[in-house]
């Protein structure tokens, strides 16, 4: 019999965009058979169970090509799920990405990347790439949110060491797949 598996259950107040002494969103959890979600719409999750970490990880599916995107790690002994965010950056020079600047609709975001989990590589079409893994915080939540509604064309822009770079070609799935993870945190309340 298949391993039931813990879906987070996330409240949240706040309504400030700043930074500054946000604390990381982590939640209590219930079961996801509670939800009574249908194949078409679990088709819009990847749900990996690790037994080693003894952790359950939902994403997005297919977030390849997304700057950024959430996912939500779940401590399959305490049932405590945390809202995580992974950015990506991909282009012919390293960068070390240090901060993200957005604007969308108008309105500024940026976020600094403190002591992120990093993944950096050379892509065979010599194509560098960074990652870095970063905590949710109450201030990010906002932005998601607002990110996935967006109605005109966003700025981006990634704040390297020595450098920044703009991006103006970001992928329209990008936001359908934040939404789509904001719908199931939505749903996931009580």
């Amino acid at each position: 019999m298949k391993k039931l598996l813990l879906i987070a259950v996330l409240m949240f107040s706040e309504t400030s965009y700043s930074q500054e002494n946000s604390e990381n969103i982590c939640f209590e959890t219930k079961n996801i058979s509670d939800l009574k979600l249908d194949k078409k719409e679990l088709k819009k999750y990847t749900i990996k169970i690790d037994n080693f970490k003894e952790r359950t990880f939902i994403s997005p599916s297919n977030s390849n090509g997304s700057i950024v995107y959430p996912y939500l790690s779940i401590d399959n002994k305490t049932n405590i799920g945390c809202l995580r965010m992974v950015t990506n950056y991909r282009d012919y020079n390293w960068l070390f990405v240090k901060s993200m600047n957005f604007i969308i609709d108008g309105e500024k975001f940026e976020y600094e990347f403190t002591n992120p989990t990093r993944n950096v590589g050379v892509g065979s079409s010599k194509f560098v790439t960074e990652m870095s893994d970063i905590p949710v915080t109450n201030y990010l939540y906002n932005f998601l949110e607002k990110y996935s509604k967006i109605q005109d064309k966003e700025q981006v822009r990634y704040n390297g060491k020595d450098a920044v770079k703009d991006v103006n070609d970001v992928l329209p799935k990008t936001h359908e797949r934040i939404n789509e993870m904001i719908t199931l945190i939505n749903q996931l309340k009580k």
